[in-house]
């Protein structure tokens, strides 16, 4: 499990750094906000999609990452891991990937014949998002409306007891 663990932040870091540059001159796709294909017959080195789904019937020679997005394996063959965060990985047909199916926030769906060399992990669906990424921000959100709304109160002028009627005296 620490293996796999290590995968991920490594897989993850190669997504923050600018991968455009390290995938120039070699066979590596690197795309944003637009899906990937790999056809039959077509081979790849390592697929990275942010925001965007790989499409893969083909056969890669590295990992399959994309963030905010699905990957669709249809038949194809990965000699690397498959790692999809906030999105499904959806292994179809004979599909094979050689390293670890890892799914983070999101589906998992394979079919019988589908094969995973490495570990296959699952860590949750949408609820588990919901408690680690928008539950914090809506408490903090909530707690700036409660100062915001303090300090309204707090500038107010005091109001007159109402059943009191100032008179004026002169």
């Amino acid at each position: 499990m620490a293996r796999t663990c290590f995968r991920i932040a490594l897989l993850s870091l190669a997504v923050l750094l600018p991968a455009e540059g390290f995938a120039a001159h070699s066979s590596d796709r690197v795309q944003f906000a637009r899906d990937i294909y790999v056809e039959p017959g077509d081979t790849t080195g390592d697929l990275v999609c942010l925001a965007c789904s790989i499409h893969v019937r083909g056969r890669t020679t590295g990992d399959v990452v994309t963030v905010a997005g699905s990957i669709v394996l249809e038949g194809a063959q990965v000699a690397g891991d498959a790692v999809a965060v906030g999105g499904s990985l959806r292994l179809q047909g004979a599909s094979r990937i050689g390293g670890d199916a890892v799914s983070i926030i999101g589906g998992v769906h394979r079919d019988s014949e589908a094969s995973v060399g490495g570990d296959f992990v699952s860590l949750g669906r949408p609820l588990w998002f919901l408690l680690i990424v928008i539950l914090p921000f809506a408490l903090f959100a909530a707690f700036i409306a409660l100062i915001v709304w303090l300090i309204q109160k707090l500038r107010q002028p005091a109001q007159p007891y109402p059943g009191r009627v100032p008179t004026a005296r002169g």
